[in-house]
């Protein structure tokens, strides 16, 4: 995927991270489980008598303070565990913002994108885009104030938005996990059982999800985009046909609550949108290779009108270059 498209795709998830809704949230989903929207991709933490469990920390330092005071509204007992479903900025990056110091677990192929990307990621998100954005935002409101045109008040607003998001950028570091898994790892909080699965490489090499069993709930990370279209990370060590896979598997599971990486809250049965998503794609790219197209003639050919309604179009074009690297890879 080249450069500029990755930066499009990550800056939008910033900016839109709960595709549909407006600023952060605080969501109950069952009498101890609680899902954060609006902060990246979505957090959720558990409440026991021994702690707190938290799952992702959101993009910036600022996110992870911002989910801090979710959880202080809720409850005053310390966050014991952090828990990384996988290594992208918008998940990640805001554990720095953490006052309460938690044990951070994730899987070791996480740990190793984290490594390998993870200031890349933050670096180029700040570099090659924010800055340059933050530039000519303020030379176009400096221009048409100069004029005497009313509309550099609405480009000054949005120059100061991207300019807060730089600040933010610049006081966030990366936070490496402490415990590191190679396949399953259950934890026991309390009354309550917690069991991080390891699927195999799907949306990344080492994305995992999180069962809380006692809660009924699995959170997905970014295994799962509510009727979204879902980005497909090929550098990290995506694979779309375990993808699938394990999206069937899933979906076939009675999991009275879905919390995904982004969108909505969801329940099992919309793993099959995903599942029907990704097969179709899949479909569509392979016959595009048996044709002899090239790669940026399928960008042209390949529209998934059927999903139209679905959040984060601009991903499509990544998506098919993915899918083709990967299948001309195999």
């Amino acid at each position: 995927m080249k450069k500029s498209l990755i930066l499009t795709v990550l800056f939008s998830l910033t900016l839109f991270p709960g595709f549909g809704q407006q600023g952060d949230s605080l969501i109950q989903v069952t009498e101890k489980l609680y899902m954060i929207s609006g902060l990246g991709g979505n957090a959720t933490f558990l409440v026991t008598q021994e702690g707190v469990l938290l799952v992702d920390a959101g993009t910036v330092k600022k996110d992870g303070r911002a989910i801090e005071k979710h959880i202080r509204s809720v409850t005053d007992r310390p966050v014991k565990y952090l828990v990384y479903t996988h290594y992208h900025y918008d998940h990640a990056n805001g554990a720095c913002g953490l006052s309460d110091d938690p044990v951070i677990i994730s899987h070791r192929y996480q740990a190793q994108n984290l490594k390998a990307f993870g200031k890349g990621f933050l670096s180029m998100y700040r570099d090659e885009n924010l800055q340059p954005r933050a530039k000519n935002l303020k030379e176009k409101a400096d221009s048409l104030k100069k004029i005497g045109d009313p509309g550099w008040e609405e480009v000054r607003e949005k120059y100061d938005k991207v300019s807060e998001l730089l600040a933010d950028v610049e006081e966030t570091s990366i936070v490496f996990p402490d415990i590191r898994f190679s396949q399953n790892m259950e934890l026991t909080l309390g009354s309550d059982t917690v069991n991080l699965i390891y699927a195999g490489a799907t949306h990344t090499k080492g994305n995992i999800l999180v069962e809380f069993r006692n809660q009924n709930t699995l959170v997905t990370g970014d295994f799962f985009f509510n009727h979204c279209m879902p980005y497909i990370d090929y550098k990290a060590g995506s694979d779309t046909r375990n993808w699938v896979v394990q999206l069937k598997k899933f979906a076939g599971k009675k999991y009275r609550h879905v919390i995904p990486g982004h969108g909505n809250l969801a329940e099992t049965k919309d793993l099959e949108k995903q599942l029907n998503y990704l097969t179709d794609l899949r479909e569509a790219v392979k016959k595009g290779i048996t044709e002899n197209k090239s790669v940026e003639s399928l960008k042209d050919k390949i529209k998934m009108q059927e999903y139209h309604d679905y959040g984060f179009q601009h991903m499509l074009p990544g998506e098919i270059e993915a899918v083709y690297k990967e299948l001309k890879r195999k």
